[in-house]
């Protein structure tokens, strides 16, 4: 009897243990949530220390099985926290440990992407309001960087050929922001890429320009810039945001090497997750959409030549079989060497969501989510940031030197005791953490360059000491101008002001040498010089734009490069003598509602950054007026064909209200063409249906939904008939624009390849800008006996432009690039 009670507590103590080991590796299945996607855990051997971050979606359909979660699992698969984002099209996006212990991530819903942050248990505690961003990500010195879709109502029927004239254009902005959230940079992509840079359907309503899906600090503090559907990386000069480098895409300027020639000329394609490794390299997910002869996805590292502009391929892993990921992905390398893919949108075919890779490539484990189910991004993070990664303390005494290294830890600080007063047993404890500072206060314009290291010291029963410390730049992974760090100093981890201190750098040992008597918080910067910003960009409203004097004047600019405020004057003279606004803004629009009715009025800008002005940019004008609508095409004369190509129907317009278009005869309308339109450009291609009888008297109203009384019609009839081989062709075989200067500064001269003088009366050149927005036309009648056209771009903004030249049914367009 008493051995059976023996063996009843011994099987009860192991099965508690068994017990407590599981609960300790990780949540209980019976605990978790029954709508909790199962993870299957595989091919497990040695895999690096930390915890997998997933956040797991099945797309945006309704009526899943499991929910959308973002999750953390530790080495077993097992999850350790976890938070529920939603169902449906309620989606988890970059979920991610950021430099500073934090996480975060975006919620995706019906109305946009919301940044959230949230503390080590998952919970939220802020967010970034005003802003539709794919990503959030928080820099060592506490800022944040944002990336977002821009929205821009463009005609594209003058920049491609069949291009929608009543498109939407997604750029993107792409944001750092200060720690109280105010905008310090902006880049926009629309100011400095052409439309044909890209690879999406041209002829798309909805033309997804860039896609710009990543943006991450580069060693030296400028910014590199992850455009998707330019199959590009762009490298940005963060204080003026000029371009340094483009990697691939149509303006590539590297030479690759080691590469398969197969996928030439775009050796990687639709990337995602760009970085920059400790070790200088590159690495991607490389979606492979153009690889040939078949799409592959793979996670790729590249050795980059800034000098030379060369690219080396040194590492690549593909699936075998291959998979092939449209979209979404991320690569990471891990401290230990090891390396995490996550496949993206391939994951939801029943691959694996998450390849973990020793360095020779072989599996140290997969994850696979259920069939359906992907995760946007995958990776490895130590997750509990309040634990350091190295911790020493050692008793000390006067004249004495410590090295705060032993047993494997090093915490990169070596303390020289020069004075020492105590009573008690005197020590200092030293604690390395390989994150950057929470919430850090830096009285300094800009923030300086953050390293993402901390080190905590703490001094033990002194009365008074002075030491002289010796932090290791090596150690501390430094490597870009190490003699340019200094270290900054707070009292208390987590709050305060960074106040720097007086360094010295050995160049012989890699040092950096401070002489205090302070215990707390010390972290390694390299000061930004406070520079004079660049002259803004003029977006809204557009020069001689007639706004509508009922609605707020909405004021958008784009600052080239870093800044801190901008200042905005608007005026009823040129001379700016007569000011109405005058008022420092910190953002990048302004609006306004107190105009008078039919005034002129003339806006500049300057961008400002801390206590240095730059230049101001060109003045433009606009004048406030009553809301209208006016017909430009077709407005007289035009011989448009039944059932052929698609006719541009324009009208100009200072109102934003759905349209109805009809067709009309004698005052009758004989088709509604569109009952109810929104059509930002206002312009709308129309293919005539074969029902139509031909005439020669016919016309197009065009009226606003909500008010009725808003009205235009053609102002002279024109003719609809069958197709005739008659109707003069705008081909590129008969006319071709030539165009120069290009790139041009002041002035442009356009011309003929066959001389203006073949131009009719029914033809017309117009300039537009990137936007489809109408800013100079020249009609037929103004050209005749001209052998060219002169004409000044002095006070246009930077950017690229059209010129098009139609006979009101065909079109021929030809771009122009003005610099400054």
């Amino acid at each position: 009897m008493k051995n059976k009670f023996t063996l009843l507590i011994v099987f009860l103590f192991v099965f508690a243990n068994l017990l407590f080991a599981q609960k300790s590796n990780g949540l209980l299945d019976e605990t978790l949530p029954a709508d909790f996607p199962p993870i299957v855990m595989t091919d497990i051997d040695n895999p690096a220390p930390g915890y997998y971050f997933l956040g797991n979606n099945s797309g945006k359909g309704a009526g899943s099985k499991y929910a959308n979660y973002i999750m953390i699992l530790d080495l077993e698969g097992k999850p350790q926290a976890y938070r529920k984002v939603g169902t449906g099209a309620k989606l988890p996006r970059s979920f991610q440990q950021v430099s500073c212990g934090l996480m975060t991530f975006t919620e995706e819903s019906t109305t946009g992407q919301l940044g959230f942050i949230l503390d080590e248990n998952l919970n939220k505690i802020d967010s970034i309001p005003g802003y539709n961003t794919g990503r959030v990500d928080i820099m060592p010195n506490g800022h944040y960087l944002l990336t977002e879709k821009e929205n821009i109502p463009t005609d594209l029927s003058v920049v491609f050929k069949g291009g929608d004239p009543n498109a939407t254009l997604a750029g993107n902005r792409v944001y750092e922001l200060d720690r109280n959230k105010n905008v310090v940079f902006v880049w926009r992509t629309t100011d400095y890429y052409s439309l044909k840079m890209s690879y999406a359907d041209t002829l798309s309503s909805k033309y997804d320009f860039c896609h710009t899906n990543m943006i991450y600090p580069d060693y030296d503090g400028n910014f590199l810039i992850s455009q998707r559907n330019f199959s590009s990386i762009t490298k940005v000069n963060k204080r003026t945001g000029d371009i340094i480098w483009k990697l691939g895409g149509k303006q590539n300027e590297f030479t690759f090497i080691g590469e398969n020639e197969a996928n030439a000329p775009n050796y990687f394609s639709y990337q995602h997750h760009v970085r920059r490794m400790a070790n200088g390299d590159l690495s991607m997910f490389d979606n492979g959409v153009q690889h040939s002869p078949a799409a592959y996805s793979r996670g790729a590292e590249y050795k980059i030549d800034e000098i030379n502009k060369t690219a080396t391929l040194v590492w690549e892993y593909r699936q075998t079989p291959d998979v092939a990921a449209k979209a979404e992905g991320s690569v990471e390398l891990l401290p230990n060497g090891n390396r995490i893919i996550g496949w993206g949108e391939a994951s939801s075919t029943g691959g694996p969501a998450l390849t973990e890779l020793h360095p020779d490539n072989s599996l140290a484990c997969q994850i696979t989510l259920p069939a359906g189910y992907k995760s946007m991004m995958a990776s490895k993070y130590p997750w509990k940031p309040g634990v350091p990664q190295a911790s020493v303390s050692k008793d000390i005494a006067e004249g004495n030197s410590y090295d705060f290294s032993q047993d494997g830890n090093n915490t990169c600080l070596k303390i020289k005791i020069l004075t020492l007063i105590g009573t008690g047993n005197p020590s200092i404890s030293v604690d390395k953490f390989n994150f950057a500072p929470l919430y850090p206060i830096f009285n300094e314009n800009p923030a300086p360059m953050v390293a993402a290291k901390r080190i905590h010291v703490k001094i033990n029963e002194t009365d008074s000491l002075l030491a002289e410390y010796s932090f290791n730049t090596s150690c501390l992974g430094l490597n870009y101008k190490p003699e340019e760090y200094k270290v900054y100093y707070r009292a208390e981890a987590g709050a305060g002001e960074f106040k720097k201190l007086e360094t010295v750098y050995h160049p012989v040992t890699g040092d950096l040498i401070i002489t205090t008597n302070l215990g707390g918080e010390f972290i390694f910067g390299i000061p930004e010089p406070e520079t004079k910003p660049n002259i803004p960009l003029l977006v809204t409203p557009q020069d001689l734009e007639k706004t509508n004097q009922t609605k707020p004047v909405n004021f958008t600019w784009s600052p080239h490069g870093y800044f801190t405020d901008s200042r905005l004057l608007v005026a009823t003279d040129v001379e700016f003598a007569n000011i109405v606004i005058d008022t420092i803004i910190k953002g990048i629009k302004f609006n306004y509602a107190k105009f008078k009715a039919d005034q002129q009025y003339f806006w500049k800008l300057q961008s400002i950054n801390g206590n240095t002005m730059g230049d101001w940019s060109g003045i433009r004008s606009f004048n406030t007026s009553a809301p209208y609508i006016k017909m430009s095409v077709p407005n007289g004369n035009e011989i448009w064909e039944k059932n052929t190509i698609k006719y541009i129907i324009r009208w100009n317009k200072n109102i934003n209200d759905l349209v109805k278009i009809e067709l009309i005869k004698n005052d009758v309308t004989v088709l509604v063409i569109k009952d109810s339109l929104s059509c930002p450009t206002g312009a709308f291609a129309w293919k005539i249906p074969a029902e139509v009888v031909t005439d020669s008297i016919y016309k197009i109203r065009v009226t606003c939904v909500a008010n009725a009384a808003l009205v235009a019609e053609s102002d002279n009839v024109f003719t609809i008939q069958e197709k005739e081989t008659s109707v003069i062709e705008l081909n590129q075989s008969k006319y071709q624009l030539e165009i120069s200067p290009n790139p041009a500064r002041n002035n442009i001269s356009i011309s003929l390849n066959n001389g203006l003088q073949a131009i009719g009366t029914n033809m017309s050149i117009t300039i537009f800008n990137s936007r489809g927005i109408e800013i100079k036309k020249f009609d037929g009648k103004d050209l005749l006996g001209l052998s060219k056209i002169d004409y000044s771009t002095a006070d246009l903004p930077a950017g690229v432009y059209y010129c098009a030249l139609t006979d009101g049914a065909n079109t021929i367009t030809k771009s122009f690039v003005v610099v400054r």
